[in-house]
């Protein structure tokens, strides 16, 4: 039997990579979010760096799409944690409502990582607060690798219980939902896997994650009656921007029906931003009714994501650009919000 070689993983300073915090590492971060989300068990979008926040700026911000597209922020620093950071942190987390605060940097100090504890257990259900130690580690002489490692995070079932009503059957309600899209989300990523970072049901009871472009998504919820469905969203911030992408993908209707082999409910609302497509299940399906084939509907649910995802993400990722199209018409394109 041939001994294994065996190479020395070390750690490595991260200034080394990274000499500036504004110049270096928050671009890096920002370009390299997805890195950091799967980490955390979330699809995060980013949308600025060094965004204002009165006369201060937050690293980063942007979307939390596993948290129905709700702001994120994240204050990065290249030290240990300190208390002026710490600061900062509340002060962009309010300035932005922010409902996913994450601050990252290379060493948390017990103290610090306890606030964070603390600010979980003792703010509301919507709001979640992650800290995450940043380290480059190598082998021998290989490449930089960065690595990110979780200190601090929600606990998610803790902080439902605790919200819980003296409406039981509201809670019920709720209870019955998120463990069917758990076991929903768990069943679609042991099939594929890069299907999405996200690890948990929203407070919502529904599921949203990246369709692989910013500003599209795909989502398992369900209507007031408790009918399930599976989603596509558009919402870039643009409303003129999200019908027009809206409609470019309802002109191959034909194809996509054909590919999915059920119907399309195609939902274009000029009063709000959000447009969305919507496949149903079928008819007679409710999660609350008490004769429901919980098992079936677990099924339905994970087919036609993989479904709707397998042929929409090529079809959204291959759409023009709306700015690009409004330059070659000559106008300049209305700013997101």
């Amino acid at each position: 039997m041939t001994t294994p070689q065996f190479g020395k993983l070390s750690k490595v300073d991260p200034r080394k990579a990274w000499t500036s915090e504004p110049a270096d590492f928050t671009p890096w971060l920002r370009e390299n979010v997805t890195l950091l989300a799967a980490e955390l068990g979330l699809d995060l979008e980013a949308t600025g760096t060094e965004v204002a926040v009165g006369k201060f700026a937050v690293d980063i911000h942007g979307k939390d799409v596993t948290n129905k597209g709700r702001p994120f922020i994240i204050e990065n620093q290249l030290e240990e944690t300190d208390h002026r950071h710490l600061g900062q942190l509340m002060t962009y987390a309010g300035g932005l409502d922010a409902a996913t605060v994450i601050w990252v940097a290379p060493r948390f100090c017990e103290e610090h990582r306890r606030a964070l504890d603390w600010l979980n257990e003792k703010t509301v259900d919507e709001v979640d607060f992650f800290g995450v130690e940043v380290e480059l580690l190598q082998i021998d002489g290989s490449a930089l690798a960065p690595h990110f490692r979780v200190v601090a995070q929600p606990n998610a079932w803790a902080k439902r219980t605790k919200s819980k009503t003296a409406e039981d059957a509201t809670s019920e309600k709720a209870s019955r939902r998120i463990e069917f899209l758990s076991h929903v989300l768990e069943a679609a990523k042991a099939t594929q896997k890069d299907l999405t970072n996200a690890s948990r049901v929203s407070y919502s009871s529904s599921v949203w994650f990246t369709a692989g472009r910013n500003g599209f998504y795909f989502s398992w919820n369900f209507n007031q009656a408790g009918n399930i469905r599976v989603e596509v969203g558009i919402d870039t911030g643009n409303l003129e921007a999200n019908l027009w992408y809206f409609d470019r993908l309802q002109a191959q209707e034909d194809a996509l029906v054909a590919a999915l082999g059920m119907p399309i409910d195609w939902v274009r609302k000029e009063s709000q931003k959000l447009q969305r497509l919507v496949v149903w299940g079928p008819v007679g399906w409710a999660i609350d009714r008490a004769d429901s084939d919980v098992q079936q509907m677990e099924k339905w649910a994970v087919d036609t994501m993989l479904k709707v995802a397998a042929s929409l993400k090529p079809r959204i990722k291959a759409l023009p650009s709306f700015a690009a199209w409004m330059g070659e018409m000559g106008q300049e394109p209305p700013e997101s919000s």
